[in-house]
């Protein structure tokens, strides 16, 4: 088989074996792998060839996604799999990525866990819910929601005081806020009976006012 190399765009070569179109590389890559453009490779080398053409893709598909935004290693290798990437190439390519510190899932479930409760005002079962879902191992999950601080009742009444007020609203608005908690992770017994205190604390003020 004969392999021979095109020159694309910006830094692409564009990579064919026997005159039918191989795989796209850059040139940094293909120079680093010491094969001459019109040399014949056997079978071996060219699979050679592409399991490092394809781990050299993952890689860079990996960085450049994590300079966006952080991952987990799990929502990492299925997005890199939507693209067509062996796991095999998106595993490889999560390894070395974790080596050199650009994939953490403890970092990222921190950062995650403390954003959600401070500016979401999520509860604990929600927040280790979120983590779950966003490809952190449960027991990471956990061990993440357990080193957090807050009071969850403080958590319902900023929310209900706040945009999901319900004092002078219609029992169908009360039911919205009840709802809206609830898919934060809270109980709803817990709600109910921040409303109630909540409820009195009013009543009491208006008596006051009289």
């Amino acid at each position: 088989m004969v392999i021979t190399a095109r020159q694309g765009r910006g830094d692409k070569v564009h990579v064919s074996v026997d005159g039918a179109y191989l795989l796209t590389v850059d040139r940094e890559f293909w120079f680093s792998q010491g094969i001459r453009s019109g040399s014949e490779v056997s079978g071996e080398q060219l699979d050679a060839f592409r399991e490092q053409a394809e781990y050299r893709r993952a890689y860079n598909k990996g960085l450049n996604l994590l300079s966006y935004a952080p991952k987990s290693r799990r929502a990492l290798i299925e997005r890199l799999m939507r693209d067509e990437i062996p796991r095999e190439q998106a595993e490889r390519a999560a390894d070395q990525l974790e080596e050199y510190g650009f994939l953490n899932d403890a970092a990222y479930a921190a950062l995650y866990a403390e954003e959600l409760v401070r500016h979401r005002k999520m509860s604990a079962r929600g927040v280790t819910a979120r983590l779950i879902a966003k490809g952190i191992p449960r027991e990471l999950a956990q061990e993440t929601v357990s080193a957090l601080s807050f009071d969850e009742e403080e958590g319902i009444e900023d929310l209900l005081r706040g945009k999901l007020s319900y004092f002078s609203r219609s029992p169908r608005d009360r039911d919205r806020a009840i709802a809206a908690l609830a898919r934060r992770g809270y109980g709803y017994s817990d709600v109910r009976r921040v409303m109630e205190r909540l409820r009195q604390d009013f009543d009491d003020g208006e008596m006051n006012d009289e």
